[in-house]
């Protein structure tokens, strides 16, 4: 059975729409919350789900039931199952030994099962950049505008972003939600990556491979 997340008078629950996938996700904590934007921005990834359908595994020879926070769909290999912990409950050794029986059940019914941690998750400037791509991000084709500036790049191969706002003749308030939203559609690509440099004004791009 697949479980449903309601509104909650004593949790906070937040949504989530994913491009990606399609869809809208309500998820239960801040860290489930922020492991969205990993998600959705993860190029190995073609889609993933929150509170998938669960199965049945033995714990200490007792029957369980268990659900993961996500099912992701992977471009190489297939169906990964995904949960979400602080890192202290990720330290527990209840919660090892008890994680230790959900992967096996999860190997019986065919699958893997992962696990992604609160650091893992609220790593800077990454979480941070990720947020600003999906408040960026927008949907259906690209517009002339768009073919501009991956044409400019084409032709100068790497430049900052303020730069090739000012090569376009382009103000920030309309080239930089339309430099972000290509960076985030994988169109192009920051030269220094997201993990380790804040997107700015000097970030330097350039198209992708």
């Amino acid at each position: 059975m697949r479980r449903k997340i309601t509104k909650s008078a004593t949790k906070r629950i937040y949504g989530f729409h994913s491009i990606k996938s399609d869809n809208y996700f309500r998820v239960e904590s801040g860290n489930e919350f922020g492991a969205c934007y990993h998600l959705e921005f993860r190029d190995s990834i073609i889609s993933f789900e929150a509170q998938p359908q669960g199965y049945n595994y033995i714990e200490f020879r007792r029957n369980g039931f268990y659900t993961s926070d996500f099912d992701l769909e992977h471009h190489d290999t297939g169906k990964e199952l995904l949960e979400i912990k602080s890192d202290e409950e990720s330290e527990s050794q209840v919660f090892k030994e008890v994680f230790k029986c959900q992967k096996e059940g999860a190997v019986a019914q065919g699958l893997s099962l992962a696990l992604m941690t609160e650091s893992e998750i609220k790593k800077e400037p990454l979480l941070r950049n990720l947020k600003l791509l999906y408040k960026y991000r927008t949907e259906g084709p690209l517009t002339i505008k768009h073919f501009k500036i991956l044409d400019c790049i084409e032709n100068v191969v790497e430049i900052s972003i303020e730069s090739l706002c000012a090569y376009l003749c382009l103000e920030k308030k309309e080239g930089y939600p339309l430099i972000y939203d290509l960076v985030a559609r994988g169109e192009l690509k920051p030269v220094q990556g997201l993990a380790m440099h804040a997107l700015s004004s000097q970030s330097v791009l350039r198209k992708r491979l």
